[in-house]
């Protein structure tokens, strides 16, 4: 049905019939966008977000797709919609992990500055 719908919607010349056809691809296809968000859940982005970044991605491989050099629209919309995700992750998640020695160094020189500074009455320098 997807297919059919793009299909029509690229050889339409009017650009008001062509956007509802393409508004009705996104809404036959919005689960996808949902399967996808859902599996990203409980990695430290709000789900609200994970799933509108997911409908950019639906919208984003609707007016990309071509029907005439790929034969299914969920071959192509899956991926784009997990990379939409993925790229958000990577954008908003990013942050380096220091090795577990350093970490053991850092809360052992934040343990001596405390104790340095009880014992100076001040911060030490």
């Amino acid at each position: 049905m997807a297919h059919d719908l793009l299909e029509t919607a690229a050889v339409t010349t009017d650009p008001v019939e062509r956007q509802r056809l393409l508004d009705e691809v996104v809404l036959l296809n919005a689960d996808v966008a949902e399967s996808v968000a859902s599996r990203y859940r409980g990695r430290g982005i709000p789900t609200d977000d994970l799933r509108q970044v997911a409908y950019e991605g639906l919208v984003k491989a609707v007016h990309r797709f071509d029907p005439a050099r790929r034969h299914d629209f969920l071959s192509f919309a899956v991926p784009t919609i997990r990379g939409e995700v993925q790229r958000y992750f990577r954008d908003q998640g990013w942050t380096v992990r220091p090795p577990r020695r350093i970490q053991d160094l850092q809360w052992r020189l934040h343990r001596a500055i405390e104790e340095l500074s009880q014992d100076l009455g001040r911060e030490p320098n």
